[in-house]
């Protein structure tokens, strides 16, 4: 099953920490992955999840702030959809 993890988030968070962000830039970045998670509820990632969660974003946020989260959740969420060992890489 994939889904996105505490583990997982820590993880993220220790990529970025080890890439040398700044500490707003961690701190947007995993609180953004941490909502996508608790909007999942433990639910599977899927495409649909995806979209649905885009949409309910959309619903309360400007276009521009729905991109960036989207953006912020693209690394770990490409990871576990795809199955692969967590190696986070700029894209």
């Amino acid at each position: 099953m994939k889904k996105i993890t505490k583990e997982l988030v820590l993880s993220f968070k220790t990529h970025l920490i080890e890439q040398e962000k700044s500490a707003n830039t961690i701190e947007k970045y995993v609180r953004d992955v941490t909502l996508f998670m608790m909007w999942l509820h433990g639910r599977e990632i899927t495409m649909i999840s995806a979209l649905e969660y885009k949409n309910t974003l959309c619903e309360k946020y400007a276009p521009s702030s729905v991109n960036a989260a989207k953006t912020d959740v693209k690394m770990p969420y490409r990871a576990v959809l795809e199955s692969r060992p967590i190696c986070f890489t700029e894209t």
